[in-house]
């Protein structure tokens, strides 16, 4: 028995039993049968058939030519036509929905068979080489903010050129816009608005949110994973985020390390000035009293003095902090 299954389209019930039976015939597993286009839209995302075989003519609302266009915008499923139909504007209408197969009844097995492991296999190369270029998108984008996240020299420039890269990455490209919100400040594509078709996801850091990428299509697109998006960009999505909130944490904490630097090198400074402002006086006073040989003098000086030894003492710690300043500074430049 094949894998492959397959839903029949067919609004005359004896013709749909013909082909059931030559599909079980052929060993394809026949998942579901339905008489009208309404009916197999609504039951493609419970049967999840591989392939459709479409009759043309079907009864309700939509003909089998509608309805593959719809199912090809909504589900991406390969459809063939079984009809008995082949007129000029028949054929041509059904031409533009880039149909993987068309056969004209009375069918044979063997073309019947042919035709749709062409029709599966040709579907299955071409979702992997949509596939493959969804993925070299997604590479790119998270290159690209990576590339951004070395070259920028703040949070703000890489902020406002990495909302630039995202919809690029996303299925309808030209549809999509993008934002990033990070502290109540907001980053935007030319076109992004609120629209009923969007995904977000937050920028944390150890449960805390510190903003959130937001994605839009500004018009409705077909329903995929989540509502117009695939699951591989949910995933994209979620990445973006976690490097955005990673980058936002260490360029924050490179900041406080600068105004620690800063504010260490400010204390410095006004030592300096105090240590002088000191320094200077007591000179002064040591040489005033020197010139007199009274006891009272003699006292004064040793009193000075003593402040002296400890002015020296904090200037040796003063000089001990100023090494480690210069090591803070080192390992910032290194870091």
């Amino acid at each position: 028995m094949s894998d492959i299954g397959i839903l029949i389209v067919e609004d005359e019930v004896v013709v749909a039993l013909e082909i059931e039976e030559a599909l079980q015939s052929l060993h394809y597993q026949v998942v579901g049968s339905v008489t009208d286009g309404e009916e197999a839209l609504r039951v493609i995302p419970e049967l999840m058939p591989d392939l459709v075989l479409m009759d043309i003519r079907l009864s309700g609302e939509m003909d089998g030519i509608e309805t593959a266009e719809k199912i090809f915008e909504r589900h991406a499923l390969p459809v063939v036509y079984l009809t008995a139909h082949s007129d000029r504007e028949t054929l041509k209408r059904a031409v533009r929905t880039q149909p993987y197969g068309y056969l004209i009844k009375p069918f044979r097995e063997r073309e019947l068979f042919t035709t749709i492991e062409i029709a599966y296999h040709k579907h299955r190369a071409l979702q992997s080489e949509i596939s493959l270029h969804k993925r070299v998108k997604e590479l790119d984008c998270l290159y690209g903010i990576s590339r951004l996240i070395e070259d920028c020299a703040d949070l703000d420039e890489l902020l406002k050129n990495a909302v630039t890269c995202i919809p690029a990455a996303w299925q309808y490209p030209q549809a999509c816009g993008a934002r990033i919100v990070v502290g109540g400040k907001e980053y935007t594509t030319w076109n992004f608005r609120t629209t009923p078709w969007m995904q977000e996801a937050m920028i944390c850091n150890d449960g805390e949110v510190m903003g959130k990428v937001t994605v839009c299509y500004l018009k409705d697109k077909p329903l995929c994973g989540e509502g117009p998006f695939l699951l591989c960009e949910r995933s994209l999505l979620n990445s973006i985020a976690e490097r955005l909130g990673k980058e936002i944490v260490r360029m924050r904490l490179e900041e406080q390390k600068l105004e620690a630097c800063a504010q260490l090198t400010r204390n410095f400074e006004q030592f300096a000035i105090l240590n002088d402002q000191i320094r200077n006086p007591l000179a002064v006073i040591v040489g005033v009293a020197s010139m007199n040989e009274s006891e009272q003098m003699r006292a004064i000086i040793e009193q000075a003095n003593s402040i002296n030894e400890l002015i020296t003492q904090i200037d040796r710690r003063w000089l001990e902090s100023d090494k480690v300043m210069k090591y803070l500074k080192k390992h910032h430049v290194h870091n």
